[in-house]
């Protein structure tokens, strides 16, 4: 199974004012629920109808960008991604040593608390404007990250420093990723302009663009994709970096990529979707069940899967993968492939055995209405139908599939 997708882990705590200076009081932070993955409930490939029409070789002007929505389709995948220790942490770049505006060296205090810290209440209650750049960073970021948005006022002072802030130029490369990533959050929620606030950040970007890493990079294009908050011109320059570097980038670099691109129709090279994918596909073993997942669909949405040598070599690299993976949950992503008719007859065949050898994770069975939450998963919570219905949800998300799956079988692929 592939590396578990983490918490999110903001930046590094900085220094604050105590929290006697907010007039806070020390609070609890609630644990979000996630939320499950949908499963793929057609048969077939003709049960899907005609393939979404692909952006590929579209060129999209102002006014293309101006009537897309607001990206809320895309996949989050950017906070809770982050491992502790990996190569994008805040501290990765060099920013322990950077200086701020004034040139002076921003130092951290233990005694004072961090926006880490703060719950949501008390986060806004907190004004943006008297926090330090970085503290600041921290703490847009975490707005977004538990998806605080209810407060137009609060977030008119936050777009209003970040405009700030991307026009003085101040921000390194690191704090550059972080703003647009959250504002790519906060985009469909918050009332802002794009064309009034980013730009200060993606001149940034153009100008130090050899300082931010592949990582960054990645993660640059995916939010302004994601939140609609560049331009085309701006996007021609990003993917010409990534041509550049193409060689450097990891698997999952360049799937989210590739998921950028496929979905947003922001190049006009008819050759780049495909160039990404061959080379996503060449490294897909290393890819962890769900990026393999999100892969496929775009193959799909692309319309790259009518192609029988691309059938061929994702059979082959399924094959490997399934080899590989030691739990249902991970096979069960390949799901979707045989609901598009890529898997062949054999492979459908390996793919049931190997589920069957697997088995179901012992703790999945569904739970007595009437139990006490102390028999569903051992501990208390305050709703008790919600830790009810959010056990239903793990139980089915592995056994619906398998039930398509068997349906599918039974009536179209009777061969299998």
């Amino acid at each position: 199974m592939g590396p578990s997708r983490g918490p999110f882990r903001g930046p590094s705590p900085s220094s604050l004012p105590s929290r006697e200076e907010y007039g806070l009081q020390q609070g609890t932070v609630k644990s979000e629920i996630w939320a499950k993955g949908s499963t793929c409930s057609s048969s077939g490939r003709s049960s899907f109808g005609s393939p979404l029409t692909s952006s590929v070789g579209r060129e999209m002007d102002q006014e293309d960008f101006e009537r897309s929505g607001d990206g809320s389709e895309f996949v989050d995948f950017f906070f809770e991604d982050l491992q502790p220790g990996g190569k994008f942490s805040y501290l990765g770049e060099g920013t322990e040593t950077e200086r701020d505006g004034d040139g002076e060296m921003e130092t951290g205090d233990k005694d004072r608390p961090s926006i880490s810290s703060f719950d949501s209440t008390e986060l806004l209650l907190v004004d943006p404007s008297v926090l330090p750049r970085r503290s600041f960073v921290e703490f847009t970021c975490r707005l977004s990250r538990l998806r605080l948005f209810e407060s137009q006022s609060l977030w008119s002072k936050v777009i209003a420093r970040i405009q700030k802030e991307g026009q003085n130029g101040d921000l390194t490369p690191t704090e550059v990723t972080w703003v647009l990533q959250a504002l790519a959050y906060a985009r469909g929620h918050v009332k802002f302009e794009p064309r009034q606030v980013t730009p200060g950040l993606l001149k940034s970007v153009a100008r130090h663009a050899s300082e931010f890493s592949e990582e960054s990079l990645c993660r640059v294009l995916h939010a302004c994709a994601k939140g609609r908050l560049g331009n085309p011109k701006f996007y021609e320059f990003l993917l010409s970096e990534v041509m550049e570097k193409m060689k450097k980038f990891s698997p999952r670099e360049l799937n989210r990529i590739l998921s950028s691109v496929a979905r947003q129709g922001l190049h006009a090279d008819e050759g780049l979707v495909p160039l990404l994918a061959a080379r996503v596909l060449k490294k897909i073993v290393q890819l962890p069940s769900w990026e393999v997942k999100r892969f496929v669909e775009v193959l799909w949405r692309a319309d790259l899967l009518r192609n029988e040598e691309v059938i061929d070599r994702l059979n082959s690299r399924c094959f490997a993968l399934m080899i590989k993976w030691q739990h249902p949950e991970d096979v069960l992503e390949l799901v979707p492939l045989i609901f598009m008719d890529v898997f062949s007859g054999k492979l459908v065949n390996f793919f049931l055995k190997k589920i069957t050898r697997l088995g179901l994770p012992d703790s999945l069975v569904y739970p007595d209405a009437n139990s006490s939450l102390e028999d569903i998963d051992g501990q208390t919570c305050e709703d008790e139908e919600e830790a009810l219905r959010e056990q239903y949800g793990r139980v089915n998300s592995l056994l619906l599939p398998l039930k398509e799956v068997e349906c599918l079988i039974r009536t179209e692929r009777t061969q299998v």
